[in-house]
């Protein structure tokens, strides 16, 4: 099963989300207001 288990926005167009699959993913996204700006994705074993 794959999930998203958390999702906060930690400042004004900055979001931070958890996700779970087969490994627990957290994703940083930058907006500037309409488009992505840009994105980072990291991964641990569970």
């Amino acid at each position: 099963m794959s999930d998203i288990i958390d999702l906060k926005e930690t400042s004004p167009n900055n979001w931070k989300a958890k996700y779970q699959g087969n490994y627990v993913y957290t994703i940083k996204i930058v907006t500037d207001g309409k488009k992505l700006s840009r994105f980072s994705c990291t991964w641990q074993v569970l």
